[in-house]
This record gives C-alpha cells, sequence and structure tokens, in this order.
C-alpha cells in the first residue's frame, strides 16, 4: 500500500504483522526500525488532535541514541 505522511513523502507499507482494535500495525518497507499504525475506522473524535499533540510532544527516550528505541511514538501522520 502507498500513503503519504503530513509533508507528502511516499511511504510503501507492507502487510500488516498485527491487528489490534483500533487498526492494523504494517512495516515501512526500506525502514525496518519504523511501523505505520492504519485505523480500521476514518474519523474518531479527538484523535487526529491527540495525534497531533503526540507528533509535536515526543518523550525524551535515552535508548534511542545508541539505536534502541525504549517506546512506541509518533513520527508523523499519515
Amino acid at each position: 500500500m502507498i500513503v503519504y505522511d503530513a509533508v507528502r513523502h511516499r511511504m510503501d507499507i507492507g502487510d500488516p504483522v498485527h491487528e489490534g482494535g483500533e487498526g492494523w500495525i504494517c512495516p515501512v518497507t526500506g525502514q525496518p526500525a519504523k511501523l505505520a499504525k492504519i485505523y480500521k475506522f476514518q474519523k474518531q473524535a479527538g484523535r487526529e488532535t491527540k495525534l497531533r499533540w503526540m507528533v509535536a510532544n515526543a518523550p525524551n527516550d535515552p535508548g534511542r541514541s545508541i539505536g534502541h528505541a525504549s517506546i512506541a511514538w509518533p513520527e508523523t501522520l499519515l
């Protein structure tokens, strides 16, 4: 599947590796350390606002400096 991020960069995502109540988790082609969450439902009150806040307010992840992310956190919207 082809999706675009918030600044219109193309991202190719593979088949889901997990499905949960909200949606699917898919690998990002060519970026093995990244995953994409695709929501099952188009709109949910407050979701986009929450995600935009999360992107703008990422917590410090001390493991990232040594190449090991210790938390999963959104970096951009698709």
